[in-house]
């Protein structure tokens, strides 16, 4: 309830019409610390994450980081209830450099994900793509903010990091970065939609996507602009980047459609961009264990779509499809008899969608198609 050092941060929440104040509370220790992003779950309970430089930061006993890691900074991750009068849990995360988390997202099953930079040597878990000894995390923490889920850097090394300007992670698992102040060997894919970067545009931005868990390098691209003023990079639901960027006298290519095409600013103007990256993690079959195994047959040429439902039990099973916004269409009980069960499904439009299966012991199943 009071400011603990020279910076707090301040996590509140209003009600919809911004005219009453629900709660508000006070996050940091002695030092200076500073909130900078946060996602409220399904229960309403807050994950907020940022910088702290205090030595008496609040962590909650049994979480990942409880003290403070001895460099300049450490990033948080601090969780309150929906009344914002309990920290259910918060954590340390850093190095003997400094770190700042700038960015936390969530999950469709609730586990926060958070972006930020460091000067140290983060923690990269097996499995993931990296970048060795670059300067910046994507991190995955279970919700109880205990263990690492997986942990990963990427960048062009421990001299220079990224500046985060949006996050996302979307109903697929893919993981979304944007910022600025890249170098010219920053990773990037086949599919980049500029490969190199032009000398003019010297630290310019700079596009990144992941697949499910970090696994692979998805996407990379530079792209034009000199810098982006905080707050106007956003992504949406569906994977698309909304940008403004700050372009200087070389100007920026521009489709012949445009508001403003080819135009040269004289010094500085706002180059506005939007992305669509068309992320495509291909059609899986579902298969979690040997006796579980489901596959998603697309609309052909207007025949039904279908779903095929293999299970070596007899059992009840609740089959569930979302959107690429994470909105369910469909829900239907399925009776599995042990052989192939074919369950007719509504039109499905090429797109992502997230397939759920829940058994009658409540294990749910999760995989992620494109048709």
């Amino acid at each position: 309830t009071t400011l603990g050092g020279t910076w707090d941060g301040v996590v509140f929440r209003l009600d919809a019409t911004c005219s009453t104040l629900g709660w508000s509370t006070f996050i940091g220790g002695s030092g200076a610390d500073g909130a900078y992003s946060l996602r409220v779950n399904a229960s309403g309970e807050v994950f907020c994450t940022g910088v702290t430089c205090s030595s008496d930061f609040p962590a909650t006993i049994g979480t990942y980081g409880v003290t403070n890691s001895g460099g300049t900074s450490d990033g948080f991750v601090a969780r309150f209830d929906n009344t914002g009068s309990t920290l259910v849990a918060a954590t340390y995360f850093g190095t003997v450099g400094s770190e700042i988390c700038y960015f936390i997202d969530l999950d469709t099953s609730g586990n926060p994900y958070v972006f930020g930079s460091t000067t140290g040597s983060m923690p990269v878990t097996p499995g993931v793509y990296s970048n060795a000894g670059a300067g910046n995390f994507i991190t995955k923490f279970d919700p109880a903010l205990v263990s690492l889920q997986f942990s990963t850097v990427f960048g062009a090394g421990p001299a220079s990091y990224l500046e985060p300007e949006a996050f996302m992670v979307d109903a697929f698992g893919n993981i979304y970065c944007s910022g600025f102040n890249s170098q010219a060997t920053y990773p990037v894919s086949a599919n980049a939609l500029y490969p190199t970067q032009a000398s003019a545009w010297g630290g310019s931005c700079y596009f990144l996507v992941l697949s499910t868990n970090a696994t692979q390098l998805t996407f990379g691209s530079f792209y034009s602009g000199w810098h982006v003023d905080g707050g106007t990079s956003r992504f949406s639901p569906s994977g698309e980047l909304y940008q403004g960027i700050c372009i200087g006298s070389g100007g920026a290519p521009t489709p012949a459609w445009a508001y403003k095409n080819n135009v040269n600013a004289p010094s500085w103007d706002i180059y506005v961009v939007k992305i669509s990256f068309e992320m495509s993690v291909g059609m899986e079959q579902l298969a979690d264990e040997s006796d579980l195994t489901v596959q998603v047959i697309p609309n052909p040429a207007g025949a039904e779509s279908h779903a095929d439902i293999c299970s070596s039990n007899s059992e009840l099973m609740q089959l569930r499809i979302y959107n690429s916004l994470g909105q369910l269409i469909w829900n239907e009980s399925v009776e599995s008899s042990g052989s192939n069960t074919r369950v007719p499904l509504p039109h499905l439009e090429a797109g992502q969608y997230v397939i759920e299966v829940v058994q009658d012991d409540n294990v749910s199943r999760n995989r992620f198609i494109t048709l």
